[in-house]
């Protein structure tokens, strides 16, 4: 086997702790499902079962940074796996929200541990110029477990333990298949064991690239002696640097949204107009292929284009399509405002005992179409109205959701325009995030951090990036449901506009660069873009 196809293999099985990731992501949005008349969960219940993995994979994440450093990038992965398995079987025999609750925490300190072993692995085994490519591998793998599990949420409903059970999968391929994997030559060198790591440095590199990156982890190692590990991961620039940029970059990933989108896809498409959960399921699955594929185009161009320009580009495109996405629903919301209040007027001139139309019209101004609905309902509850004004008020306000989030159109023309418009924006969303921000900060947490502060780096990144993953999926129906859709597509947009502007000023290009020239990078005075 040559080198190049070992480093690829390497590279593959490592990645497969992303199908950990991306598996649960999206097992959960078709769950959701069959799981809210299971449990009888409102948005509430909802948004813990959601979260409770998130909460797991931020324990995890910190936990991984101590692991790694003592056992390696290798164990910990093998670990990940191991615990991902028995969540998984532990969610599929669940026969109560809390037992259910405690098994998806359980999967999230799997995920968690991958999630920083994972990138930090396959950084310190693939050579310079296709680390880019192969930690993206790490991304494309959770796209591809977020399409794996659309297919099997439609295959599977609305057996949702099929569904969680099938989740074991990738945790034993991972398990296994790590096992059959080198240590990174840099923890092998950080532990005194010289030999075998130029013996993994010989199988993935040229002689001489080989020869040079060992004597780069050496020296490295001879400056970073005797300091503290605290003094390593703040004490230095290039240490306090990589920090603040990978940190805040996996925070920004999650407050544009897009986790919230996944998870919550299918009940997005349905309140848009995709009435069905079969129908909500294929709009989601079509999301699902467009991650993949777009995921793949960057593997193409991440080491020739470079980190900030795919960045830049997909940013734009995430902030132009949200933005398009909250003025849409805005604009649906004030014309079914309009047109129910003059419905409502309407039926108050016909009637001979008046319902206070002019008061509910006045109340359906300013607020929704799906609250239009509500309204009616209370005021017929409280004031005598004959029967067949009652019948009309039913039939034609009341069949839709009341409680679904307070800005979706409540016309067969509006729904049927904003239902494909939500999945053109969504896909336009998905695709630009797909090749920028989506493996992208993988990539940057996998190679910007000193060797020693490595571990706990990529640990305080990426437990930054599951807090932020919570605290969007624990609140995003409640956003919905309080603000509307219009406000909260419109927020997730102003996120991605600060995130394109801290791009923009303060990421410098690692793209060519080795692990050690990145380091020396990041100790200038000011970033360089290459």
């Amino acid at each position: 086997m040559n080198k190049n196809t070992y480093v690829m293999l390497i590279a593959i099985m490592t990645a497969c702790g992303g199908l950990l990731f991306g598996y649960d992501v999206g097992v959960i949005s078709g769950a959701l499902l069959f799981l809210e008349k299971k449990f009888e969960l409102s948005d509430q219940g909802q948004e813990v079962v959601t979260s409770a993995v998130l909460v797991g994979s931020f324990l995890g994440a910190l936990g991984a940074g101590w692991y790694t450093r003592r056992f390696g990038g290798r164990s910990a992965n093998m670990l990940a796996g191991a615990i991902f398995v028995v969540g998984a079987f532990a969610s599929a025999a669940s026969g109560s929200t809390e037992t259910l609750t405690m098994s998806r925490l359980l999967v999230g300190l799997g995920i968690g541990i991958t999630a920083v072993a994972a990138p930090l692995y396959i950084g310190e085994i693939a050579p310079p110029d296709r680390r880019g490519q192969m930690i993206t591998l790490y991304q494309l793998f959770i796209t591809i477990g977020i399409l794996v599990s659309y297919i099997v949420d439609l295959a599977a409903a609305p057996h949702w333990r099929i569904m969680f059970g099938l989740g074991a999968v990738p945790g034993v391929v991972l398990a296994v298949g790590m096992s059959f994997m080198p240590s990174s030559p840099r923890w092998l060198a950080s532990r005194g064991r010289m030999d075998e790591a130029k013996k993994v440095l010989d199988r993935t590199l040229e002689p001489a690239m080989a020869e040079r990156a060992l004597k780069d982890i050496k020296n490295d190692l001879d400056i970073q002696k005797g300091l503290p590990h605290w003094w390593l991961a703040f004490g230095t620039r290039a240490a306090r640097r990589a920090l603040v940029i990978t940190t805040t970059l996996a925070v920004l990933q999650q407050f544009i949204g897009i986790n919230a989108i996944i998870y919550y896809a299918p009940r997005i498409f349905q309140k848009a107009g995709f009435a069905d959960a079969k129908a909500a399921l294929w709009a989601t699955l079509v999301v699902g292929v467009v991650n993949v594929v777009a995921t793949f185009i960057t593997m193409g161009m991440v080491d020739k284009s470079g980190r900030r320009t795919l960045l830049i580009w997909g940013l734009s495109g995430m902030v132009a399509s949200l933005g398009i996405l909250g003025l849409a629903f805005k604009q649906f919301d004030h014309a079914d405002a309009q047109k129910s209040a003059q419905h409502y007027s309407q039926q108050d001139a016909q009637q001979s005992e008046p319902l206070s139309a002019a008061q509910t019209a006045k109340q359906i101004s300013a607020q929704s179409a799906n609250e239009t609905a509500k309204i009616a309902a209370q005021r017929l509850a409280t004031d005598p109205a004959p029967p067949h004004d009652l019948a009309a008020v039913t039939t034609t306000d009341l069949s839709v959701d009341v409680a679904s989030p307070r800005d979706l159109p409540s016309t067969s023309e509006g729904a049927e325009t904003l239902a494909w418009l939500t999945l053109v924006c969504v896909i336009v969303y998905i695709a630009c995030f797909a090749f920028s921000m989506g493996p992208l900060v993988w990539v940057l947490i996998g190679e910007m951090f000193p060797l020693q502060a490595r571990g706990s780096g990529n640990a305080i990144a990426c437990g930054g990036n599951y807090f932020a993953n919570f605290i969007v999926g624990a609140t995003f129906l409640t956003l919905l449901t309080k603000l509307g859709a219009s406000n909260t597509f419109l927020i997730f947009a102003s996120v991605a506009m600060f995130t394109l502007l801290f791009v923009l000023f303060f990421l410098p290009e690692t793209a060519g660069r080795t692990l050690e020239q990145i380091e020396q990078d990041l100790g200038e005075k000011t970033p360089t873009a290459r």
